[in-house]
């Protein structure tokens, strides 16, 4: 119905919301204030192991009468580690909040297909991450301190757990695709391990570099243009998808971020387009991303695809993206070698079979 179909879009909506404001925004400043820059890698690393174990015990919990029980849960559990995280920033509260998130993200992922069908599945994740984008945007740019975002964070949060409750699904069949066997699962991963990277580091340099942050953040008008090409373009690569353009999604993104690391320096501050570049790119391989790990109807490849994906490729990025204050160039450099040279094997194994339809 449309209202379940609603509740979807809004869950979505609110558990992104709730990771860019809380876990990939405000805990990171609290954490580097607390424990200081060196342990915010430690921290990192914390939150990526963390998170693959919750989704890891997502995957094995998983059952599809237990969808709306299993994500109100992941709300809640949410809801309790991010004010943990808040009153007291540390490793421990770290381990909590990737616990959370992992159960939350790889349980609500997880159903999907079932829950929707496939015929809707990239438009709805098209909007609710588009939303998730625009409204964290929003909150970010107009209460820039960590205690508001902390706070914009728990109310999506709230949102999540309430609309939960009209979540349905039953048992989703299986795809039969073959960008599931193995060599072109791993192939897939490596894509989104690197695309993983390049908008983890470039979100981080922007976080992080004043100049960069008045140039692209500055301004409520700004925020709200930033908001709207958000969401416009993930609706779009939604839609793209579910008319079977999902490589051409892929490669729009890779070019986008690619195209925004090269220039997001404070050296080229006055070229405003590194940062329309970042947000296209950062909404197109996020919903490429989320969409290829629900299509397949397979709890253990959503966990598989999101742990290593997204939760090791964004962590690794942070990470490098301290190291040296911008995005590194030999970064840049490997993520297009990996995402350039699996495409192109990928298009040509394509070419020597059937065409399959994505």
């Amino acid at each position: 119905s449309r209202r379940e179909l609603w509740s979807v879009i809004t869950v979505i909506a609110a558990t992104g919301g709730y990771f860019l404001l809380f876990v990939r925004g405000a805990y990171l400043d609290l954490l580097s204030a607390e424990l200081g820059t060196p342990a915010l890698k430690s921290a990192l690393a914390v939150l990526a192991l963390s998170g693959a174990l919750g989704g890891g015990l997502a995957v094995w919990r998983f059952r599809p009468h237990s969808y709306r029980r299993s994500v109100a849960t992941g709300a809640l559990a949410c809801i309790a580690a991010a004010v943990s995280g808040y009153l007291s920033p540390s490793l421990a509260t770290a381990a909590g909040i990737g616990l959370a998130l992992g159960w939350l993200t790889v349980t609500l992922v997880a159903g999907l297909r079932a829950a929707i069908g496939m015929q809707a599945l990239g438009r709805t994740l098209g909007t609710g991450i588009g939303l998730a984008y625009a409204l964290g945007n929003l909150a970010a740019g107009l209460s820039a301190s960590p205690r508001m975002q902390a706070g914009w964070a728990l109310a999506f949060l709230a949102v999540a757990l309430v609309a939960s409750r009209w979540l349905r699904t039953g048992e989703a069949e299986v795809s039969g695709n073959d960008d599931f066997r193995p060599v072109r699962l791993a192939s897939w991963i490596g894509i989104f391990l690197a695309l993983a990277g390049l908008d983890a580091a470039a979100g981080s340099v922007i976080q992080h570099t004043p100049a960069l942050q008045d140039e692209v953040g500055g301004g409520h008008l700004r925020v709200l243009l930033n908001a709207t090409v958000h969401l416009a373009v993930a609706v779009g690569a939604g839609v793209w998808m579910d008319r079977k353009r999902f490589g051409r999604v892929v490669l729009a993104g890779w070019a986008a971020l690619a195209g925004a690391c090269l220039l997001l320096d404070d050296r080229m501050r006055p070229f405003a387009g590194a940062e329309l570049l970042f947000i296209t790119g950062a909404s197109l391989y996020v919903v490429a991303l989320v969409f290829y790990a629900a299509r397949g109807g397979r709890p253990w490849l959503v966990g598989i695809v999101l742990a290593i994906s997204g939760g090791v490729g964004a962590a690794a990025g942070i990470g490098l993206a301290l190291d040296f204050n911008r995005v590194p160039m030999p970064l840049v450099v490997v993520a297009c070698a990996v995402v350039t040279g699996l495409l192109l094997i990928r298009h040509r194994g394509r070419r020597l079979r059937k065409p399959l339809l994505l």
